[in-house]
């Protein structure tokens, strides 16, 4: 990467985090469509409501109740839960735009995930389209623009009916994009059911502790197939290295400008005094 494209990238994060920060106010109306209006469901937070900083708590004590005693009952120790982010309600805000509308703004999406890693840009054509689709693209993609998500976006109305926009590959925009839309969607929709029933407990990206893998894949196979709603699971390694050190010899025993460790494998030198690594 050179130096402009680092710095591009840098520029890119600082708008995203200013814009999420404070919102752009709901007057700015560039890029909607005819007739598209405004929707009230993805209106800017005005700047007196902006995101609130939420302080961070014992990530353990965010666990509800419910879920600890039901993880408990399976000798499943909760590790860590990742404390509230200020940028939580308007993400969740954008995810559920996007789960509600999403027959209309598929291809708004497809096209964003096929750029979002080389921060291309891309154009979609709405001609044809019935008007709420068409609405629905420009004030999703007007959204983006205001987060930083899209680093240009420009709509040509009737006849043309056009999209152009360049994705943002910025870390945040691809995380959303690649699948944390999504989960934000589903929790709020299992939220939304709980709230009408009798309630429900959600968890998302908690670090959990079991005592060996034999309990492990108990768990998965067994314990947490039985769960209403759960249709597959993901597991991954991770390698943790407790402690890497080599012992080496005084620098006046080394030749060749090279210190020998002890096991006899051959190391470029640390300094010119030796010492441990």
């Amino acid at each position: 990467m050179t130096d402009g494209q680092l710095e591009r990238l840098l520029s890119l994060m600082e708008r995203i985090a200013n814009a999420l920060e404070r919102m752009v106010p709901a007057t700015e109306t560039a890029g909607t469509s005819d007739g598209a209006g405004s929707d009230p469901e993805l209106a800017p937070a005005a700047e007196s409501e902006a995101v609130p900083a939420v302080a961070a708590a014992e990530p353990v004590t965010l666990v509800p109740e419910s879920l600890r005693r039901f993880l408990d009952s399976r000798g499943i120790r909760v590790r860590r839960v990742p404390p509230p982010h200020p940028a939580d309600p308007v993400l969740d805000q954008l995810a559920l735009y996007l789960g509600q509308r999403y027959e209309a703004l598929k291809d708004v999406l497809g096209w964003i995930r096929r750029t979002m890693q080389t921060g291309g840009n891309w154009h979609l054509k709405l001609a044809g389209r019935p008007q709420e689709v068409i609405g629905a693209c420009c004030q999703f993609c007007h959204r983006l623009h205001q987060l930083a998500f899209l680093t240009e976006y420009r709509y040509h109305r009737a006849p043309r009916c056009l999209i152009e926009a360049r994705t943002s590959p910025a870390p945040e925009a691809q995380n959303f994009f690649s699948g944390q839309w999504l989960e934000r969607f589903v929790r709020q929709q299992v939220e939304a059911a709980g709230a009408v029933s009798n309630g429900v407990a959600v968890l998302a990206n908690a670090q959990v502790v079991l005592p060996n893998n034999d309990d492990l894949h108990h768990f998965l196979v067994e314990k947490l197939a039985e769960v209403p709603g759960v249709g597959a699971s993901d597991t991954w390694m991770v390698l943790r290295i407790h402690k890497q050190s080599y012992t080496w010899l005084p620098a006046p025993a080394a030749s060749g400008g090279q210190l020998r460790a002890r096991n006899g494998r051959r190391r470029e030198p640390i300094h010119d005094g030796g010492g441990r690594g």
